[in-house]
């Protein structure tokens, strides 16, 4: 943010052409964005930064591994409605709603939560000309191109579960029945 704010103001101060202070107007301008940025809530602060959202995840993921994570900030999605409750106990799936099976390089949709197969998803949007309701049964959201975004953290954990079936695979006894 201070970077985007800093640019700006800088961007201002060279198209308006001879200042008699020029820093005076940086440290003036500099305090005024600042101000407003401070009375923003958190969800405005931090609510849209995938960066943020995706450390967050690893945060919780460190104590509830396989649990859904509530929102940080109340209704994120800005729309209120019984389907924004979060069950307690929910379980995360890593299989992909379209295909049945396991999520490759998954998306999430930011407006439900629900995660796809990137190659699957892109398929069932482009079936319905570019939006259509959610594929998870249950859920009465919408699906856009522009509200999917590429989630690594579930990637991991796709890969950790599939590493782990693997062991317990490769560790398994059998028995011969005749």
């Amino acid at each position: 943010h201070r970077l985007e704010v800093e640019e700006q103001i800088l961007a201002s101060l060279c198209s308006t052409g001879e200042h008699p202070d020029p820093e005076a107007e940086y440290i003036r301008a500099w305090e005024k964005s600042e101000e407003q940025y401070l009375k923003l809530s958190d969800a405005a602060k931090y609510g849209a930064n995938e960066k943020y959202r995706e450390f967050r995840q690893q945060v919780w993921d460190v104590r509830h591994d396989g649990e859904a994570m509530p929102p940080l900030f109340g209704d994120e999605s800005g729309e209120a409605g019984d389907e924004d409750l979060v069950i307690a106990g929910a379980r995360l799936t890593y299989k992909c709603p379209l295909s049945a099976t396991w999520l490759v390089d998954p998306v999430t949709s930011k407006t439900c939560k629900h995660s796809y197969s990137k190659d699957q998803i892109a398929n069932y949007l482009r079936a319905k000309q570019g939006e259509g309701p959610c594929p998870v049964g249950g859920c009465s959201r919408r699906v856009r191109p522009a509200d999917l975004y590429a989630d690594k953290v579930l990637e991991r954990k796709v890969a950790r579960h599939l590493r782990q079936l693997q062991a317990e695979e490769s560790t398994a006894t059998y028995t011969m029945v005749q």
